[in-house]
């Protein structure tokens, strides 16, 4: 949660099986991401930025403007839900990353995005 801002993020993961190709090294999840303003103001998602670690400890970036095509506003006490993917070459790895944020009066700042795992089932002992 950002100190300043009162921010929370809540993120969920899980193996996508069906879209995954074990035997080629392609792994699929999907997350969702759940962001609660919990300050006095609206604000707005610009940009994310993830840094993806595969199990190899290969680092990747994604980062755009907003989220899948959006930059939604975020009322006070109101929560903003997505759910995204990622595909890493290893069947563990963990993401983490930034939201830039603006608040309705100009301000801009960034929201820690929890680092989390994605795993395949029963990879992680």
């Amino acid at each position: 949660m950002d100190a300043k801002f009162k921010v929370k993020v809540e993120i969920t993961s899980q193996f996508v099986s069906y879209s995954s190709e074990n035997d080629q090294d392609e792994y699929v999840f999907s997350y969702t991401a759940i962001i609660t303003n919990q300050t006095y103001t609206t604000i707005r998602l610009l940009k994310r930025d993830l840094k993806i670690t595969n199990g190899d400890n290969e680092v990747f970036r994604l980062d755009g403007n907003g989220v899948l095509g959006q930059r939604p506003y975020i009322g006070p006490s109101e929560s903003f839900s997505y759910s995204g993917g990622v595909i890493i070459e290893t069947p563990v790895g963990l993401v983490e990353g930034i939201y830039t944020m603006v608040t309705q009066e100009g301000d801009s700042f960034e929201v820690v995005i929890p680092e989390f795992r994605v795993a395949v089932p029963n990879s992680i002992h």
